[in-house]
């Protein structure tokens, strides 16, 4: 949940607010980062590791699709 709240205040930034759709303010995926934040003191240290290694993942694809777009 933390980087899908911190990816919508990221297309927030970048692509403001679409005509005709629904739009919920900045604070709510920043509150959403906050809390996230705050809960992970919380979190079996396994569950950590796994959503590191699926966060790198995601990453390496982003960085690999980019590097063959450009």
């Amino acid at each position: 949940f933390l980087t899908v709240n911190a990816s919508l205040l990221r297309i927030k930034q970048r692509d403001g607010r679409p005509d005709g759709t629904f739009c919920a303010p900045a604070v709510a995926p920043a509150a959403g980062v906050v809390t996230c934040l705050g809960l992970m003191p919380f979190v079996p240290e396994g569950s950590l590791w796994s959503a590191a290694a699926l966060l790198g993942v995601g990453a390496a694809i982003v960085w690999v699709r980019r590097s063959a777009r450009d």
